[in-house]
């Protein structure tokens, strides 16, 4: 029941100035609930939200913001991160996957392909910072997990399929294999956020510690599937 909490969370702000909860919020019910209209519906709110997230300025500018309490760092020496809100640190590394992004590429568009490789970058960017200390979210928690497991990718594009169709089949057509493999794996290793302790933004401002079940480090053995693109 409390996946529609999730869904309505995530609707809710991003029609907010805050719209970082709709991402995690959009994220979260996405795997609590995958096989429905509304997993596509918020798939495409997800991605609509990171491009409009996505600035690309000029250096010294925001390259990414999504909350009135992000800022903006040349030195991570300038970071006093006991005490700056989540929001701040969430934009602030997606800030730095998109600098990335953008040094690494002659013509950048904010794109899937964009989008892909911020989210991919963001929680390497995030561990390394030792964010995770300060503000432990049971979404980068599994995403960590999965990057280990070299998931991550597809299960980024899983997350953004209903973005864009005609550059998620691009992509899919160049990775098929891998896509469905993940989506085999996936359906036996559900992300799951324990009911006694739930994914909320309280706890990222009370420091609380959200649980989260994570899967066994070790791949398990594949089955060979045909698996629908968002399972």
């Amino acid at each position: 029941a409390y996946a529609q909490n999730y869904y309505r969370a995530a609707k809710y702000y991003a029609r907010s100035p805050e719209k970082v909860w709709a991402l995690i919020y959009g994220e979260a019910f996405m795997n609590l609930e995958r096989k429905t209209p509304k997993t596509l519906e918020t798939s495409k709110l997800v991605y609509n939200i990171m491009k409009e997230g996505v600035k690309l300025s000029p250096l010294g500018q925001d390259r990414f913001k999504l909350s009135p309490l992000a800022m903006l760092y040349n030195d991570s020496s300038e970071i006093d991160t006991p005490n700056l809100p989540f929001q701040s640190l969430f934009d602030l590394c997606m800030h730095e996957a998109v600098s990335q992004y953008m040094d690494k590429t002659k013509k950048p568009e904010i794109d899937l392909a964009l989008i892909a490789d911020v989210r991919l970058q963001f929680i390497r960017i995030w561990y390394e910072s030792g964010f995770e200390k300060h503000y432990p979210n049971p979404l980068f928690q599994w995403e960590k997990s999965l990057e280990n497991q070299e998931y991550l990718e597809p299960y980024v594009h899983w997350i953004l399929v209903n973005g864009d169709p005609e550059a998620f089949g691009k992509w899919f057509k160049k990775n098929k294999n891998g896509y469905q493999d993940f989506l085999a794996w996936f359906k036996d290793n559900p992300m799951e956020i324990q009911a006694k302790n739930p994914l909320h933004r309280e706890f990222f401002v009370k420091g609380k510690k959200p649980v989260i079940k994570m899967p066994e480090e070790e791949k398990p053995s594949r089955v060979p599937t045909r698996p629908s693109r968002y399972d």
